[in-house]
């Protein structure tokens, strides 16, 4: 279940980024257990793209992505300044295991599920259809 409370795996999917960096990778990060961003959630995400920087050069990493792993290091239970270790020790070619941020799609349907809606069903009635004869 992701932090919005969906099971909709493809919301949010899984992949790999790749970022070669010669002067940092471009991005900052927040979260950690001792610094959460969530409430519950101690994990990692990016808060914000440096214009023109590895990241925003090229293009798939996202403000708001959750970041699972770096160079194959979880970073599961890491308080914030050893997560922010991890990046600074990384070295010029970094990959990244990445969950997408929420997609709006996915937040319209927590905040629908959290406001008590059970569905969206009209109160109309239905148009009438004529039958040719």
């Amino acid at each position: 279940m992701c932090v919005c409370g969906c099971v909709h795996l493809s919301c949010h999917p899984v992949h790999s980024v790749a970022v070669v960096s010669l002067s940092g990778l471009g991005f900052n990060i927040v979260g950690g257990t001792d610094q959460q961003y969530m409430h519950n959630d101690s994990s990692i995400y990016v808060s914000r793209i440096k214009e023109n920087g590895a990241a925003a050069l090229d293009g798939r990493l996202r403000e708001g992505d959750k970041i699972l792993e770096i160079n194959g290091n979880k970073l599961e239970n890491l308080g914030h300044h050893q997560a922010v270790e991890l990046f600074r020790t990384a070295g010029e070619d970094v990959e990244l295991r990445v969950q997408q941020r929420v997609s709006h799609y996915c937040v319209d349907l927590f905040m629908l599920s959290n406001m008590g809606l059970r569905g969206l069903q009209s109160e109309q009635p239905a148009p009438e259809t004529r039958h040719g004869g």
